[in-house]
């Protein structure tokens, strides 16, 4: 991952502190894991599956595209803000 941020600096897509920001020192593997729904009455009960990504390679990367997509997605005519806005548009 680091060799296209480094690619992407040195062919000057991105700034030095972009590059700084993107590039990974410590990875670690993200970690897969079953949340049971202790609710429901069934034995055994189902799970809901969670993928944990903090500190893994892409964590950076996805708080980037977020930062820049965010002031986009409101205006988007599929965007839904909450249940209320749901609702409403219902």
């Amino acid at each position: 991952m680091n060799e296209a941020v480094d690619e992407m600096y040195w062919n000057q897509e991105i700034s030095p502190k972009c590059r700084e920001f993107l590039t990974v020192t410590k990875a670690r593997t993200p970690q897969f894991y079953i949340l049971p729904k202790i609710h429901k009455n069934t034995t055994p009960p189902p799970g809901r599956p969670i993928v944990s990504a903090n500190g893994c390679a892409t964590e950076n990367i996805s708080a980037l595209v977020d930062h820049f997509l965010q002031p986009l997605v409101p205006k988007m005519k599929s965007h839904v803000k909450d249940t209320t806005d749901f609702l409403i548009k219902l």
